[in-house]
């Protein structure tokens, strides 16, 4: 979709006021003087979006101009200081002459380094020093206001470049690698005139040299899935989630029971004897409440995001084909508008009565074809139960996900003994987060595996499904450079969205430069094959909310095959490369040792046991008698199985780390073609910049990531203590986000890509973490326990 049809098939909404432009440009400028510059591009560019050719543009272009020059950007700072020539205020002419004066000739010295070819480029001169601006109180969201689409400026006068677009699938100076400058071409434009502040239209597709193979004309429906498969999937995630909740409340009173008997002995507390003899039927009652209650639920959350009701019509002019979908359903589900630029789709609800599809801003970027399949397939499964299972899951995990932020939220603004409770408190709410996320995870991908299916039964074009989930996937992940405090929206309603966030993040390299069609599909096929070995998949997939995207994508092109169409990826393979590659996979043997610590705990129940019926056998009276239904047998061969399976894999999980190795090659994605599992770990060090949420939302570091020229890598960071150690040791490395950083420590790859950092530097600082020695303290500790639990008995 090129530039043109996607402005016309789009209409702004109505400005926002000048009291709130002006509350988002002192925010702007606070974050240019606290030295957020990806805070600082998005809420200045929404000024500079919003408002017409006044102060408050000319004082947010201003602002562009410092923090895109700060960051060695010069083309960006040119393009936007350049309209200020023609300001009407005679200060600002002169404040944009001198700056130009300053820009140009660094500018020059940039574009003749960068045509001396590829390879390593230093900086022989320092940026040019500007005026500075007024600062402000903090505060920034990185959302954009409702309705208005993702867009890109006019170019300025002459041959200037224009101002860098400011969405999800763009590159601002902060994501950049700072060793690959890259220069910005002027974007297109019917109108060449000169505006001081120009009002940006819409922003074309994502550039991706696609094959665009055509759609079927005539095709034979995908069958849905059984009924029977259908109860065991909705059945097994709801019984799953009536144990934890029981075993949450059971651990509660036994928390609670010394509390009361304490208060007793001063004020008459009764026991809580309903929940202690029906704890399950407490706990079904309040989970029907909860379900009957999650949709409104999902939705305050959703409004708290900023989502207002998504009038039909705006659809239908971007995607008549998406809006016709939703017009041939018997029961219209309710629509939302999200906000936020990277591009979602997602719905949930009850009954095809009582659902919801949002849709976000960033997704008029997509060509029509694509949104038209990310609806298909959303509307495919709103009439499934296990869409309005995935419902209540999601909305019980997102009641502790909430505590989280809010408590963290409240800490951040805290100090002393206030801030150290919130920290714990948010992280014990966060560490509950993922523990009632599991129900939804099988649920999750079996929705989606059958959304792709039914989707492309409806629109009969699986090249557009397959093309919008790999720009969704490059769009999602270049937002996570652009924002890193997106991720934690991202992360509470990941079981909603088409792509998987965490699995997303190699793809945000597709769209860090133009790329030719070989280069495209050269980048592409190689993070494809990422995911892992498909013998072993079902095992490691078991943590992920999505199938792979490499499945997933097999599975569209089999369809297309099937139904006699051109491929849209007609190379892709489910699998490693070449053959001498291959034989690098994991073999049994590795994976036994890899899921060591989960069949360990088992073999010490069915020990338990064996026991158990040995002491039966041997009747009451006997000497063995006692072991008949002793349950500290149970926990203790349980507690000492799980050490075992510890420590049986810890020297092969994690291999010794050279002294001072060399960082890695910047294209990290190729030292792992092959079908490994993640107890084959390479030592690496690599160097990038450090990003994540910040504060007490990131008190456990769960929030790491490194951004390098060949994508964003998780970074799992984990103290001598283990991650509750990040708490109260002092040396947390999102004291280092934002800043270029170099990792050591130990790569793996399984469904998605990490690194077991051992060490985190920045500069003389640094921040050392020593998972093996938290791993080994934790095998013995359970050795421990398990023997004196046996010992001492229950």
């Amino acid at each position: 979709m090129d530039s043109s049809s996607h402005s016309a098939s789009s209409t702004p909404s109505s400005p926002l006021s000048q009291a709130a432009l002006r509350d988002l440009l002192k925010q702007g400028l606070a974050a240019i003087a606290a030295q957020d510059d990806p805070r600082a591009i998005a809420l200045l560019t929404a000024v500079l979006e919003d408002s017409p050719p006044s102060d408050l543009a000319e004082r947010a272009s201003v602002g562009l101009v410092k923090v895109h020059q700060r960051q060695g950007n010069l083309a960006q700072a040119i393009a936007y200081c350049q309209p200020l020539v023609n300001s009407s205020r005679e200060r600002t002419r002169q404040w944009s002459r001198r700056a130009l004066a300053a820009l140009q000739p660094q500018k020059s010295h940039s574009e003749f380094s960068h045509t001396l070819g590829p390879g390593p480029i230093t900086e022989t001169a320092q940026p040019p020093v500007l005026p500075s601006t007024p600062a402000a109180p903090d505060g920034a969201t990185g959302f954009v206001r409702l309705g208005e689409p993702v867009s890109q400026p006019p170019p300025p006068p002459s041959s200037a470049p224009a101002p860098p677009p400011i969405g999800p699938d763009s590159r601002t100076p902060s994501q950049a690698a700072p060793t690959s400058p890259t220069k910005v071409e002027p974007s297109p434009s019917k109108s060449t005139r000169s505006e001081p502040a120009q009002r940006r239209p819409a922003r074309p597709a994502h550039p991706f040299p696609w094959r665009r193979a055509a759609p079927a004309q005539r095709w034979n429906p995908v069958a849905p899935a059984r009924w029977h498969e259908i109860a065991a999937v909705a059945l097994s995630a709801i019984a799953s989630l009536v144990i934890l909740s029981s075993g949450l409340l059971q651990w509660m009173m036994a928390i609670g029971n010394p509390i009361r008997r304490f208060i007793t002995r001063f004020v008459y507390v009764e026991r809580w004897r309903f929940l202690e003899e029906q704890p399950t039927l407490v706990v079904i009652s309040l989970l029907i409440a909860l379900w009957g209650l999650s949709p409104w639920i999902l939705q305050l959350i959703l409004r708290r995001w900023g989502a207002t009701p998504l009038p039909p019509a705006r659809i239908g002019r971007v995607s008549p084909k998406a809006m016709a979908l939703i017009e041939s359903q018997n029961y219209k589900p309710r629509l939302l508008a999200l906000p936020i630029r990277a591009p979602l789709v997602f719905s949930y609800g009850l009954h095809p009565r009582l659902s919801w599809l949002v849709v976000s801003d960033g997704v008029y970027q997509l060509d029509p074809d694509q949104i038209a399949a990310l609806v298909a397939a959303e509307l495919s499964q709103i009439a499934s139960p296990v869409t309005a299972c995935l419902t209540l899951t999601v909305a019980v995990a997102q009641l502790f996900y909430g505590a989280y932020c809010g408590i963290a939220t409240w800490g951040n603004r805290q100090s002393g003994l206030l801030r150290g409770v919130a920290a714990a408190i948010a992280s014990l709410a966060y560490g509950l987060f993922w523990l009632f996320r599991w129900p939804s995870l099988g649920m999750a991908r079996w929705r989606h595996h059958q959304g792709d299916r039914l989707g492309v039964s409806k629109t009969g074009d699986p090249n557009a499904h397959a093309r919008a989930l790999i720009t969704l996937s490059a769009a999602i992940a270049t937002a996570r450079r652009r924002d890193p405090a997106l991720g934690v929206w991202l992360e509470g309603f990941a079981p909603l969205f088409p792509v998987s966030p965490e699995a997303a993040l190699p793809f945000s390299a597709l769209l860090q430069r133009s790329l030719t069609e070989p280069e495209f599909f050269a980048l592409l096929n190689q993070r494809l094959l990422w995911p892992c070995p498909s013998r072993y998949r079902p095992w490691l997939t078991l943590n992920q909310t999505h199938p792979p995207l490499t499945q997933r994508l097999q599975g569209l092109m089999a369809i297309a095959q099937r139904w006699g169409l051109p491929l849209e990826l007609p190379n892709h393979r489910d699998g490693g490369g070449p053959a001498h590659i291959n034989s690098s996979a994991g073999t049994s043997r590795d994976m036994l040792l890899q899921t060591a610590p989960y069949w360990a705990p088992l073999l010490g129940a069915g020990l338990a046991l064996l026991l158990w019926a040995v002491g039966g056998i041997a009747g009451r009276q006997s000497v063995l008698g006692w072991l008949w239904g002793d349950r500290s047998i149970l926990y203790g061969l349980v507690a000492m199985g799980l050490s075992m399976g510890l420590l049986a894999r810890v020297n092969r999980y994690f291999p010794d780390l050279k002294v001072n190795p060399e960082p890695a090659a910047s294209d990290w994605v190729g030292l792992h073609h092959y079908q490994g599992i993640p107890v084959q770990a390479t030592p690496i060090t690599l160097s990038g910049r450090l990003l994540g949420r910040s504060g007490l939302l990131n008190a456990l570091s769960q929030d790491l990531l490194l951004d390098t020229e060949a994508g964003l890598v998780r970074i799992r960071y984990c103290s001598a203590l283990g991650p509750v150690g990040n708490l109260f040791l002092g040396q947390s490395p999102y004291r280092m986000l934002g800043q270029r950083v170099t990792v050591t420590g130990w790569f793996r790859r399984g469904a998605t890509a990490w690194i077991d950092a051992s060490q985190i530097r920045a500069g003389r600082i640094s921040s050392a973490a020593n998972p093996p020695l938290w791993v080994t303290l934790l095998g013995l500790g359970l050795a421990l326990w398990g023997a004196w639990t046996i010992y001492r008995g229950v």
